[in-house]
């Protein structure tokens, strides 16, 4: 789980936050805070991974305390949400590598949009895994991931991480292929989310489809991996 804390001076602003960030899988409010004070004390206990927060409150801005944890070699992940459309601000900010900027009033669909992105980041670059150019496309360019394997939209509301996923599960299946339910079952998601993404991909002509009869209950569709290269 990825721990966030919350920082805006407006009450209503940090609920609406903590109710849509509980709507996105991954992620854990360690705290959401009023001031800039309270954020460093929060910050300092540990276990804030990535911050949503104002560029500034009457206590301070948040561009200077980034710069100060940035000369300490301190982590901080940031996204920020503010009403300040300022170009100063948002040139400090970027330069100290916001996520992603939004401004307000945001919609949902965009903060959802925000914190997924940041996740699949997360998920692809980690000090575990070897460094590789697959990984980098995917972490600047998300689209890129799908692309090798002939996807031509754009994945909105789908997690090109699991599309990639799910592409190298069917890769490995080869001629024996699977179905819905084994793959919801071996990568550990639902089985609507595993229909959603087998169904897009057999749109982009990753997949192919046939029907496969049992002794019992209904035929099933057995998907196979087409191949794009």
């Amino acid at each position: 789980m990825i721990g966030i804390a919350i920082w805006d001076p407006d009450p209503m602003i940090r609920s609406l936050l903590e109710t849509h960030i509980k709507k996105v899988d991954g992620y854990e409010i360690i705290g959401s805070v009023e001031s800039l004070a309270e954020l460093k004390r929060l910050y300092e206990q540990g276990g804030v991974q990535l911050l949503i927060g104002e560029t500034k409150g009457p206590d301070g801005t948040l561009a200077d305390w980034i710069g100060q944890l940035r000369g300490e070699k301190k982590p901080l992940d940031f996204i920020v949400v503010t009403k300040d459309v300022s170009y100063g601000s948002f040139y400090d900010l970027s330069r100290y590598g916001a996520a992603d900027y939004l401004l307000k009033p945001f919609a949902y669909s965009r903060l959802r949009e925000a914190l997924v992105q940041y996740r699949i980041c997360k998920e692809l670059i980690t000090p575990e895994t070897e460094l590789t150019q697959k990984a980098l496309d995917g972490f600047f360019f998300p689209d890129a991931l799908i692309g090798k394997y002939g996807g031509s939209r754009a994945l909105k509301n789908f997690n090109p991480y699991t599309y990639e996923r799910i592409c190298e599960y069917a890769k490995k299946k080869g001629e024996n292929g699977f179905t819905a339910h084994e793959l919801a079952l071996d990568m550990n998601i639902s089985r609507v989310t595993a229909r959603r993404y087998l169904e897009l991909m057999e749109k982009d002509g990753v997949l192919g489809v046939e029907m496969r009869y049992g002794e019992i209950g209904r035929p099933r569709n057995q998907y196979k991996y087409r191949g794009t290269e």
